[in-house]
């Protein structure tokens, strides 16, 4: 067998690492600057399923101050409404199909991932929500021909505490016929070593893109 090291480069990924700091408090209805497709958003919430709060969040193309260029700005927005049974999440223009069941904690770290084809959101780094936008017309109009520059938190979000820029792992780390020690840094470009399996052999360039 042999141990054959891998540069990291194309994977972009969550994580929910809390010991990092970088958060910001939320400020209702003040827009922020943010480029989404580069910089995956993590809002943190103490709000279980029984406080009946919400997460709502508006998304825009561009500066939407002044107010007469907020409507031509605006891409949508997303929300996520705690109930006593369940969460429900809604984007406008878009069908919301839920990939998995969460069970929510005392505090509750969530990421956006925004690329120019899907959403996907994540709750505690398990994949709870994923919008293909070009599985309806309208979504696609609204939401894949534009780039998220800006971003606030509309006055009907109670449950919004703090936002940061995601903590870029790779916990899904995965490549065919190799074993990866589990308690491997997997860090955005970070270098690891992979274990081919018995009676496989690494082939081509030892950099993965």
């Amino acid at each position: 067998m042999m141990w054959i090291t891998f540069l990291l480069l194309a994977f972009i990924c969550t994580g929910t690492a809390d010991s990092l700091e970088g958060w910001n408090n939320v400020t209702k209805d003040k827009d922020f600057e943010w480029d989404l497709e580069a910089n995956p958003i993590q809002i943190k919430t103490n709000s279980k399923a029984s406080n009946k709060s919400e997460i709502y969040v508006y998304f825009f193309k561009g500066n939407p101050n002044p107010s007469t260029l907020r409507k031509d700005m605006t891409i949508g927005y997303l929300t996520i409404v705690f109930s006593s049974s369940e969460e429900t999440y809604y984007m406008s223009k878009c069908q919301i199909d839920l990939t998995d069941n969460i069970s929510l904690e005392d505090v509750n770290i969530w990421t956006i991932v925004k690329t120019d084809k899907n959403l996907t959101i994540y709750c505690n780094g398990l994949k709870v929500v994923f919008v293909v936008f070009s599985d309806s017309s309208e979504c696609s109009k609204a939401w894949s021909g534009n780039k998220v520059e800006y971003m606030s938190f509309g006055d009907e979000d109670n449950a919004s505490d703090s936002y940061r820029a995601a903590t870029v792992l790779c916990p899904e780390l995965e490549i065919q016929n190799a074993e990866i020690d589990s308690k491997i840094n997997r860090s955005y470009k970070s270098v690891i070593n992979v274990k081919c399996k018995r009676n496989f052999i690494s082939i081509g360039s030892d950099k993965l893109t």
